[in-house]
């Protein structure tokens, strides 16, 4: 486990500064760089003293979009990831043939809120976010990080918490 986290400090350390010369490129300017709690040192490279989580998603959303060949869903709550049997096949198991998810009003825009939607795709990428968000008794956070429940976070920073943005999916097993 030790070997594992030397891994990836090294992956942070040796790659940080590409990702964010990539998220400038993207025309987010991450420019204003502080010194948080924990650090010796500023360190942390934020959107001119602003929470950097809604503005980061955004242009990476927008880059996503701008490509052809991904189609990107926002707003929507998935029901399950469609699969095929690969079982006689080398290396086995489910392979992700795609998606089904049902619309809010939100991503309808008013119109066919709960619609469920399949979407085939040759890949799938679930973006659950928002666990911080989960704070039900029973509620994520209190049962991976009971000790940062009630802490400040960036989500109560901005003091709002999107209705579909609780990590549920991260509850998949």
């Amino acid at each position: 486990m030790f070997s594992s986290l030397i891994v990836q400090i090294d992956k942070l350390v040796d790659e940080s500064s590409s990702a964010i010369s990539f998220v400038n490129e993207l025309g987010l300017p991450l420019h204003d760089v502080i010194q948080l709690g924990g650090h010796t040192q500023a360190r942390t490279h934020r959107l001119q003293g602003q929470p950097i989580g809604a503005a980061l998603m955004k242009t990476l959303a927008g880059a996503a979009s701008a490509r052809e060949n991904i189609q990107l869903v926002t707003g929507a709550g998935v029901s399950r990831l469609c699969h095929v049997d690969c079982s006689k096949e080398e290396g086995g198991g489910k392979r992700v043939t795609g998606v089904v998810y049902t619309e809010t009003e939100a991503a309808g825009e008013g119109e066919g809120g709960g619609r469920e939607v399949e979407l085939p795709a040759g890949a799938v990428v679930l973006c659950t976010g928002g666990a911080a968000c989960d704070v039900e008794v029973d509620g994520l956070m209190q049962q991976y990080t009971p000790d940062l429940v009630g802490r400040a976070t960036s989500r109560s920073y901005i003091h709002i918490c999107i209705p579909h943005c609780t990590g549920c999916r991260q509850l998949w097993r």
